[in-house]
């Protein structure tokens, strides 16, 4: 039995507790390409974001993109906190520890966790 591809263990993540959002190494980005269940639960407009480049979302958080980029370089989990504003408020309210981890050459999977 061979190794499963990135989008073959697509449905292992859909019912995981922590919301996961799979990203694809694409040129000198990653793009959103999956959120499981419990993302699609915790923020029910997330699927509207599916196909943007990380460097968009993130443009105000340049150390997530570096998370990303030493996950996939060095094929090691790294994690990472990170304080986020809720789009109704002004200041960061809330402090997210975010796993990355790397499926493959081009995937990386980003676990979410509230701290």
């Amino acid at each position: 039995m061979g190794a499963v591809t990135a989008i073959e263990g697509l449905p292992l993540l859909e019912h995981a507790p922590l919301a996961a959002y799979v990203f694809r190494r694409v040129e000198a980005d990653y793009v959103l390409e999956f959120v499981n269940a419990r993302a699609r639960q915790d923020h029910p407009t997330i699927t509207n974001v599916i196909g943007k480049p990380m460097l968009v979302l993130y443009q105000d958080q340049p150390e997530v993109v570096e998370a990303a980029e030493r996950c996939l370089r060095d094929r090691s989990p790294v994690t990472i906190e990170v304080p986020v504003r809720r789009y109704d408020r002004v200041e960061a309210t809330m402090l997210l520890r975010l796993h990355f981890v790397a499926v493959g050459d081009a995937h990386l999977v980003i676990y979410v966790q509230d701290v």
